[in-house]
């Protein structure tokens, strides 16, 4: 497909058809840094004259990768565009405004899809039959409540559930459980065989019968399992908030509305959940302020059955709570604006270098030594040691810090979208390219240009590289007349690329250019006194200013004893899981540790060794050997396929059972390259594949003993 798109004879709206539908593969399997490319490029060819229908089809796929990042409003709102852009006759009509339909209908916006589906069902047809057109109408009713016009159109549809499957929606199974749900809104006996109960029913069933506790505890599992509480959608996505809440835990669920949001995720109950928040912080006005936002959203889209049941799973609010949020008394005198009564809270990120160990300081000395130097930067250490993190604080630290800086994923970008990307094209550089396209290079104008995974470059961008960086000129593809460039070079691998150099993987003068100047991280495991600084980091990021979590000694020492093979950000990731399955405690103790990866029959680290360090003269540019992973690294961390796959084989070893999601988090890989590997260990014999519903988020695999 990449050399398709420059195939002599095609035109502009084809490539641009192509790349838009290129896109959406490469979003659906996961490949989010070559979908961005392709979009990028696609944009590069729009003009005034691309007809409607093609930039729709860009505006498509820019919506679902907005969906793949969880961001609703942005997908929302490009699906709207792609609609606007068709006339009621295209063919691709039907399909755009079904998805715009599903999009809003996930979301309970019921008062918004009426316009979209009268149309779809009057011209149903055998390959828009009415069932399909009847699914976003159906989601919609649950979503906001309306339980037997739900129903009403769940009897439409035959064989719903093969339907649901087929359209990648997770309610085949949950639907029924929770149609009876809402149109009782009482106590709910548990099923015969809970195994046959979807999850996010069992806690539905435990607010609904006042087990707010069990609930908690079942949604923490759920959530740490399989996510979603941030970037999913729908009614299911909510159950940890409602549970923190029935629990009274209004810091926590504060927390989880605010990742939310700040993904782009918003909901008009948001407002409902942040009015019992406030509540629970004594915050009585501006309880009732959210809660009149989320009266008006209600209204809007008929979600008055919605809130009804929402409030039969509210544990912690009685009649007389609802209506002072309703029907607040009239304050004595005005309130206190909002910044006034509460304290902030914490960013939720934080790009600080955390630590105090000899090496993290070694690296501080040797950002501030580096920053306001021209000569490119190579930055290398193993998988999550942070360095994106160093090459930012190398930018911010420069004179560079208020041009922009520009982050480069080489390895997931397409070698045939590389160089374009990378140095940009001329207007007819290839059939389709009707407008020039500057380049990141120069886009990065005064700035700093970050390409991360240098390791994974093909030989063709490698010599461009190698003449970017003797020359300090690019020459964008098509073009006779090379630019001269203005932006600073950092660039990072985990790879060694002295032995790729050797097997001639990569280019030797290549990497001599960027062996100039160096910083190496080391693993944390070889740094072990920036672990706990960077634990009780984590462990306070978000919270409200001056609230900290304290750790027991033996959780302190078990954290501190172990190797972290997936350095900081496994760190993270454990201290988030941590926080996630107890979020009422402010004092962890050791029971509080999942142990499920970290910590039970992990395998030895390979043995320290301490990087060479580098010139005490940051101006000495003389070539050294940087210290990168060795035998004993590449083989318990090593890239390849054969390496990979038993390093999964070991973890069904150890754990027996365990999710897609838990190996492409553990091992840092993608979703898609995890289902191939667990595909592969399956078509082997060694493992098995379980799916207890008919649901694909209940899949597992279990190792064949």
């Amino acid at each position: 497909m990449a050399k398709a798109a420059s195939i002599p004879g095609t035109n502009a709206d084809l490539t641009m058809l192509l790349l838009a539908r290129w896109a959406s593969l490469s979003c659906r399997v996961g490949q989010s840094s070559e979908t961005s490319a392709l979009i990028q490029r696609a944009h590069a060819l729009l003009s005034d004259r691309t007809p409607p229908e093609i930039t729709a089809e860009v505006r498509f796929a820019e919506a679902q990768s907005a969906a793949s990042r969880g961001n609703r409003e942005e997908e929302t709102g490009l699906y709207r565009q792609s609609v606007a852009l068709l006339s009621a006759q295209a063919p691709r009509f039907k399909y755009a405004a079904w998805e715009l339909a599903m999009c809003l209908a996930r979301q309970g916006l019921a008062g918004e899809i009426e316009t979209l589906l009268t149309p779809l069902e009057s011209s149903a047809s055998d390959d828009f039959p009415l069932a399909r057109a009847l699914a976003p109408r159906f989601l919609a009713a649950l979503e906001t409540g309306q339980a037997d016009f739900a129903a009403q159109c769940l009897a439409r549809i035959p064989e719903p559930r093969a339907l649901f499957r087929q359209l990648g929606v997770p309610f085949e199974t949950t639907a029924p459980f929770l149609l009876a749900m809402m149109q009782t809104s009482t106590t709910v006996t548990p099923v015969a065989d809970p195994a046959q109960e979807p999850v996010a029913i069992r806690i539905t069933r435990h607010l609904l019968n006042h087990q707010s506790t069990a609930a908690l505890e079942l949604a923490r599992i759920t959530a740490n399992r399989h996510g979603g509480e941030v970037t999913g959608t729908g009614f299911q996505s909510f159950s940890l908030i409602r549970a923190e809440l029935a629990e009274r835990h209004a810091d926590a669920a504060r927390r989880l509305i605010a990742l939310r949001q700040s993904t782009g995720n918003r909901h008009y109950l948001d407002d409902f959940f942040l009015a019992r928040v406030e509540r629970l912080a004594g915050d009585a006005p501006e309880a009732s302020h959210r809660f009149a936002l989320a009266m008006q959203h209600i209204d809007t889209h008929n979600a008055h059955r919605r809130l009804d049941f929402e409030l039969a799973l509210a544990g912690e609010l009685n009649h007389a709570d609802v209506l002072q949020m309703s029907h607040p008394t009239p304050p004595s005198r005005p309130p206190p604006s909002r910044s006034s009564t509460a304290e902030p809270i914490a960013p939720l990120t934080d790009d600080r270098l955390i630590g105090n160990s000899a090496e993290i300081r070694s690296i501080r000395d040797m950002i501030h030594r580096f920053a306001d130097l021209d000569a490119p930067v190579l930055i290398t250490g193993e998988t999550g040691t942070g360095k994106e993190l160093v090459a930012r604080a190398l930018h911010d630290s420069s004179r560079r810090s208020s041009q922009p800086f520009v982050a480069v994923n080489c390895g997931s970008i397409a070698e045939s979208l590389l160089e374009s990307e990378l140095f940009g094209h001329e207007r007819g550089a290839f059939t389709g390219a009707d407008r020039a396209n500057v380049g990141l290079f120069m886009e990065a104008g005064e700035g700093t240009i970050f390409l991360d995974e240098m390791g994974e470059i093909l030989p063709r961008v490698q010599r461009a590289l190698l003449r970017v960086l003797e020359t300090g000129e690019i020459r964008a593809v098509g073009s006779p007349r090379s630019k001269q460039i203005r932006c600073r070079i950092l660039a990072a691998t985990n790879a060694d690329l002295n032995r790729l150099s050797n097997d001639s993987g990569f280019r030797k003068d290549l990497l001599f250019r960027l062996q100039r100047l160096g910083i190496y991280i080391p693993a944390l495991r070889e740094r072990r006194d920036d672990i706990l600084p960077l634990a009780r980091h984590f462990l306070d990021l978000g919270r409200r200013s001056g609230v900290h979590a304290t750790m027991s000694g033996d959780l302190a020492q078990t954290i501190n004893a172990y190797d972290w093979p997936g350095n900081v950000r496994e760190l993270r990731n454990v201290i988030e899981r941590m926080r996630l399955l107890h979020s009422d405690k402010l004092d962890y103790t050791l029971a509080d540790l999942d142990l499920k990866f970290h910590m039970v029959g992990a395998p030895p680290p390979p043995p320290p060794a301490t990087p060479r360090p580098a010139s005490s003269q940051p101006d000495d540019l003389t070539p050294h050997r940087i210290r990168l992973p060795g035998e004993e690294v590449l083989f318990h961390e090593g890239r390849s396929r054969i390496r990979r796959l038993d390093r999964i084989h070991e973890l069904f070893k150890r754990h027996r059972k365990l999710t897609r999601s838990e190996l492409a988090e553990t091992l840092d890989i993608s979703p898609n390259t995890a289902t191939k590997d667990l595909q592969t260990l399956v078509k082997l014999g060694a493992i098995r594949r379980i799916e207890p519903s008919g649901s694909s988020r209940s899949v597992y695999f279990i190792i064949n003993e």
